[in-house]
């Protein structure tokens, strides 16, 4: 008895290596359902578990849903922000179009992670909080948008910013054909946010298609006092083509930041 517990004892520090060497293992192999990263995102230390919810993100398989998901409820803040992001990687795939049984899966997968991701949207951490609200972007379930347009008003800016974003990923993705009219005044309205970095993203969310219910307040972003804001601003009025207004461009060629000229 006393030789097989010392053994035992003696093989402690292998036995905890190997487990550890279990999740960076999964990772690079893209293990697409590994009961070792299962067990780690619930159990040991927290810095295992947000390894293991990290590498789950990263492979994107739907088999981690249930345990992503489970830990969005850990007691470590940490934890449950890593789970928040993870859980929106998982749904941030393409929909295969040739394979409507997977698309379906898909569908309901996206749905159920906004119900999942929702209580953390409303977190008193506001770390998990923006987790929660980026992840809410990549899902497009419609309830998410109500989420997303309420985190637009969050006390904390880097939350607000992640709002902006999020509603900006969620038609990026194609999870929304259009900003709803709601969407738009939202970022309107952030337009005026005392943040520069909220500013500057709800700016950055026009910055890829024509919408003409931003045009006048875009032009006016254009002059900002923030050259990230102006630089976005300008990207934005670009998607007008030849219909874009010419004042605030010919004034930015005369910027004071090279980037922003270039820009315009």
């Amino acid at each position: 008895m006393t030789v097989s517990v010392f053994l035992l004892a003696g093989n402690a520090p292998a036995f905890a290596a190997a487990q550890l060497d279990a999740v960076p293992r999964a990772q690079d192999s893209r293990a697409s359902d590994s009961a070792a990263l299962r067990r780690a995102a619930r159990s040991g230390p927290a810095a295992r578990r947000i390894q293991a919810l990290r590498a789950m993100g990263r492979i994107q398989s739907a088999a981690y849903a249930d345990a992503v998901i489970a830990q969005l409820g850990d007691p470590d803040p940490a934890v449950r922000t890593e789970a928040a992001f993870a859980l929106g990687q998982l749904v941030m795939v393409e929909s295969p179009e040739d394979d409507a049984s997977a698309a379906a899966k898909l569908s309901a997968l996206r749905a159920r992670a906004g119900r999942a991701l929702m209580p953390l949207a409303k977190s008193k951490d506001p770390a998990v909080r923006g987790a929660a609200v980026e992840a809410l972007g990549k899902t497009g379930a419609a309830s998410s948008q109500e989420a997303l347009l309420k985190a637009l008003q969050d006390a904390g800016a880097p939350v607000r910013g992640e709002a902006a974003l999020a509603l900006f990923r969620s038609r990026y993705l194609k999870l929304v054909p259009e900003y709803s009219t709601a969407a738009v005044n939202a970022l309107l309205a952030a337009f005026k946010d005392p943040d520069a970095g909220v500013r500057w993203r709800a700016a950055y969310a026009f910055s890829r298609w024509g919408e003409p219910r931003a045009a006048e307040a875009l032009a006016r972003a254009a002059a900002d006092e923030d050259m990230w804001v102006r630089l976005f601003a300008l990207r934005a009025l670009g998607q007008f083509k030849k219909e874009a207004p010419l004042d605030p461009l010919l004034k930015a060629m005369k910027d004071p930041e090279a980037a922003v000229r270039r820009e315009a």
